[in-house]
């Protein structure tokens, strides 16, 4: 469920922040040498990724408002080039989705436990999955905020996303929203006389 943050990093600095937990699949590798001529490419599979994935949500009926419902053309469009783009990605190279583990999801970092990095000084790339359903992450290069000891031998890493392009934290705003909403529906359901659990 969505909690208001309990961070106490930077000495107590940081402003109070929504965090979703949802188990998610996610990588953290060292940037490649060019890097900073890919992000524009990675913005725009990322915005690709989430748009996409609003439009497959939509197409159940939860969210026709996030689309222009005049324009059932922008749904499709929508899907259709998250299909190509995740056929090129598949032609590319395939390879398995990491485990989903437990995350804690803001518009502006990623918080988890897990080994340490291998260097927190420099940035890293963080890849997200976001749906079981599609292997293709989001590329999110990342600075470590934190990286703290927590319990059974791991550490609590706390990565705050660098370098978005405005459509993508708007789009990430949007889903992190949507899966809240999600799961308050789930919660409701639960909860209502007479539902099994």
């Amino acid at each position: 469920m969505i909690a208001p943050s309990q961070d106490t990093l930077h000495g107590g600095q940081r402003p109070a922040s929504i965090g979703l937990d949802l188990s998610l699949g996610l990588a953290l590798a060292p940037l490649p040498a060019s890097w900073e001529t890919q992000i524009e490419q990675w913005m725009q599979a990322n915005q690709a990724l989430l748009v996409g994935l609003a439009a497959l949500d939509a197409g159940g009926g939860e969210l026709a408002h996030e689309f222009d419902a005049t324009r059932q053309s922008d749904r499709i469009e929508a899907k259709l080039n998250l299909t190509l783009h995740l056929l090129a990605r598949f032609m590319a190279a395939q390879c398995p989705q990491p485990a989903a583990q437990p995350v804690t999801l803001y518009t502006d970092r990623l918080v988890w436990q897990g080994q340490p990095p291998q260097s927190i000084d420099d940035e890293q790339l963080l890849m997200l999955y976001l749906s079981a359903q599609i292997p293709e992450p989001l590329r999110l290069p990342v600075r470590i905020a934190a990286c703290n000891p927590a319990n059974d031998n791991t550490w609590r890493i706390d990565a705050e996303f660098q370098h978005l392009s405005d459509p993508v934290a708007d789009w990430l705003a949007r889903t992190i929203f949507r899966y809240h909403r999600r799961q308050i529906q789930a919660h409701r359901k639960s909860t209502q006389p007479g539902t099994a659990l």
